[in-house]
Parts: structure tokens; C-alpha cells; sequence
């Protein structure tokens, strides 16, 4: 029994050099490419100084920066800000109900769809070609050929934000449900008896201590919203496109000098997810206090069948948006001549299947095997950090948690980045 305690703990050690030495040479990779250390820090005590000011320069300095970095701070902002905001409203409305328990069925499958995918379900569903624009041509519409609308790809990014959303409600959702054990939410029963409307009873007695629960995970959103690769590629702007993808561009480069430019662009990204979480921050202490005036004043907000309506309507929309997403991805795989505005294809050919069938056999072999083998290898570390706490009787810090969370609030471009550059 003692053998097996001492070792167990080691996991705990294990799993914090896993997460923080990685990120730790990360960053000084990406130091080290900024500052330029050719020869030495030590003997070339101004050449580092003087090139990472190159660097940034040359960042700051590329055409259409500041809307790249705009995007990608407005984006992480808002896809938090509404994602959480439609979660919130359908638990407070449909905790108790038949409702809540189809919701919470098939949400488990869209949780499961990668980010890419639903992306380009989400393409194929707005885009002016698309599937919703073909529904109603030319009958209703009038369109013999895809109208000339910037619904993709649009320079506000509100298509990328779409995407994101999509994806990050279910993830709020399931994180949400997992602190409400932890909180007593049959507190809006006696709210409601006081006479308090069902929302507004729920944001005043059980939401502050779910908030305290998933604010981590809140954060670590903002922080993939903001520098999100793949989304961004698929729906996000083009000219300019958003930061994290002008720092893949630079890295990819082949003038092998672009390195410490997206070194630059990477440390700015950093700092501009940063200043999206204070952002984030400070309004929560506005929130705070509006939530606070609002309860002192003896407001009851009892009117709130809209809300209770919309909060259902939005969630519903979000699992089917994604559902005819990849739908509609199936019916492209088959597709031989699908002309617009037909609604479905003419023809119907395993061309595209066929033709890819060796790659897809050697790439899905190898997907398969780094997911299970990830997955596995971190389900066994948890668990062992788990059960030696059990057996130790100890209880995870505030810094332990933190520490768990910071690889999901570093963004991934800085990361990545930083670790190929080794």
C-alpha cells in the first residue's frame, strides 16, 4: 500500500512538468527568436535588443495590423460573451424540464465534432452558394446565381464569430453542468416564490457560484476565439485576416528571416489574449454591480417569456446548425454536379472517395492512433493525480488549478509556435 502511494506520487509531479515545461520552452523559444540570439546574449549585449525591436517594428508596421489585432481581440470578447450568455439563459429556463434531457443528449455528439468540421458545415450552409440560399432559389428568391454577398469570410468577422459560438455553447454547457452539483440551484424555487421571474431568479441565487465554478474555462474560450487557426482560415476575414493567421503565414514563410517576425506577432498575440481576459475581467465587476442595483432596487424582472422563448430557440438553432452542417458535408463527399440553385446534387459519384481512399485510410489510421494514445495517456495521468489526492487527503490549490488552465489560456499559435521553432 505504501509502495503504491509513493508512487502515485510522482503522477502530480509528472503531469506539472508536462503542462509548464513545455510552455516554458516554448517561450523562450519565441524570446530567443525575437531577441535574435546568434551569438550569445552575453557578447553581443546590444545586437538582441536592436533586432527584437526590428521585429516589432516590422509587425506593428505590416499593412492592416491593427485590424488584425482589433479582430482578434473583438473576437474572443464576443464569442465568450454570447456563447455563455445562451447558455445561461436555457439552463435558467429548462433546468427542470423534458427539454433540458434532449438538449443534454444531443449536445454529447456536437461536443465531439472538430472545430474544422463544423466550419465548414456552417460554409456550406450560409455561403451565398449555399445550402439555405438554394432552398429558396430562384423561386423565392429570384437568384439564377449565387448573389454577390459577403456572408463568408466578411472583414467584422461575424462569420468566424458564428462558428466559434457554435462550437463553444456545448462546451459551456457540459462545463456548466459539472459545477452545478456544486452549487444549490433549488435556491430559484425560492426565488420564484418571492416572486422573482424564473430567469432573473436564477441569475440572482445560483449564478454567481456556477460563474465562480467555470470561470477558468470562460477564460480559456476567450483565449482560443482569440487565436484560433483552423476556424479562422476556413470562416474568418481574408484582407487582413485575423493575427494568428499572419503569424502562421510568416512562420511558413521560406525567408527563413520571417521567424522573428512571427515571433513578434506571437508574443503581440499573447498580449493581445491577455488584455481580452482583463477586458473580460473588468466586466465582470460591472456586471457585478448592475446585477447588485438591480437586486437592492427590489427588481423582479417577472416578464421574461421572451427570454425564456429566445434562450430556447437559440440553443435549438445551434445543435441544428450544426447537424445539417455535417449533413450537408456527407452530401458534398458525394456529390458529382451539383449546380447552383439546385437543392441537391444531379449526379451522385464515389469519385472523391475514391480517389482519396489511400490517403484518407493512412491519415485517419494515424488521427485515430494520437487521439487514443492522448487520450489514454492523459485519462491515466488524471486519474492517478486524483486518487493520490484521495489517498493523501489533499484538495487542489487555487495555483494547482491555475496551472491546469494555463495551457488552455496560452494561445495555441504562441505555443506551437514557440515549440517549432526548437
Amino acid at each position: 500500500m505504501n509502495a503504491k502511494s509513493s508512487s502515485l506520487a510522482i503522477v502530480p509531479a509528472l503531469v506539472l512538468a508536462l503542462l509548464l515545461i513545455p510552455i516554458g520552452v516554448a517561450t523562450l523559444s519565441l524570446l530567443g527568436t525575437a531577441l535574435d540570439w546568434k551569438g550569445g546574449w552575453w557578447a553581443h549585449s546590444l545586437e538582441p535588443l536592436q533586432s527584437a525591436s526590428g521585429s516589432f517594428e516590422a509587425v506593428l508596421n505590416t499593412p492592416g495590423f491593427w485590424t488584425s489585432a482589433g479582430l482578434s481581440y473583438w473576437i474572443g470578447i464576443l464569442t465568450a460573451l454570447i456563447s455563455l450568455t445562451i447558455v445561461m439563459l436555457f439552463i435558467a429556463t429548462f433546468l427542470s424540464s423534458g427539454w433540458f434531457v434532449w438538449i443534454w443528449g444531443i449536445m454529447k455528439p456536437v461536443l465531439a465534432v472538430p472545430h474544422a468540421v463544423a466550419a465548414f458545415g456552417l460554409l456550406f450552409l450560409i455561403a451565398p452558394s449555399g445550402f439555405l440560399i438554394r432552398l429558396v432559389s430562384p423561386e423565392l428568391s429570384g437568384f439564377e446565381r449565387p448573389p454577390d454577398w459577403l456572408v463568408v469570410n466578411d472583414p467584422a468577422g461575424l462569420s468566424l464569430a458564428l462558428g466559434l459560438i457554435l462550437k463553444e455553447i456545448p462546451f459551456l454547457f457540459f462545463v456548466t453542468m459539472a459545477a452545478l452539483p456544486q452549487t444549490d440551484f433549488r435556491r430559484t424555487r425560492i426565488a420564484a416564490s418571492m416572486g422573482y421571474g424564473r430567469i432573473w431568479s436564477w441569475f440572482l441565487s445560483v449564478f454567481p457560484g456556477v460563474y465562480l465554478q467555470i470561470r477558468l474555462p470562460v477564460f480559456a474560450v476567450i483565449a482560443f476565439a482569440s487565436s484560433t487557426i483552423d476556424v479562422a482560415l476556413i470562416l474568418g476575414p481574408v484582407a487582413p485576416p485575423t493575427l494568428s493567421v499572419r503569424i502562421l503565414h510568416w512562420m511558413n514563410d521560406p525567408d527563413l528571416s520571417m521567424r522573428t517576425t512571427a515571433a513578434a506577432g506571437a508574443i503581440i498575440q499573447v498580449a493581445i489574449t491577455l488584455l481580452a481576459v482583463l477586458t473580460w475581467w473588468a466586466g465582470e465587476y460591472l456586471v457585478l454591480n448592475l446585477g447588485r442595483m438591480a437586486a437592492l432596487r427590489g427588481w423582479r424582472f417577472k416578464r421574461d417569456k421572451f427570454l425564456r422563448f429566445l434562450s430556447s430557440l437559440l440553443m435549438a438553432t445551434s445543435v441544428l446548425v450544426v447537424s445539417v452542417g455535417l449533413v450537408l458535408l456527407a452530401l458534398w463527399s458525394f456529390a458529382g454536379v451539383w449546380r447552383f440553385p439546385d437543392a441537391l446534387p444531379r449526379v451522385w459519384t464515389l469519385r472523391s472517395w475514391s480517389a482519396e481512399a489511400s490517403n484518407l485510410w493512412a491519415t485517419g489510421v494515424r488521427a485515430t492512433i494520437i487521439a487514443l494514445g492522448a487520450a489514454t495517456l492523459s485519462l491515466a495521468l488524471v486519474l492517478a493525480s486524483l486518487e493520490n489526492e484521495y489517498r493523501n487527503n489533499r484538495r487542489a490549490t487555487r495555483l494547482a488549478w491555475w496551472t491546469i488552465y494555463v495551457p488552455l489560456l496560452v494561445p495555441q499559435i504562441a505555443f506551437v509556435g514557440g515549440l517549432s521553432v526548437l
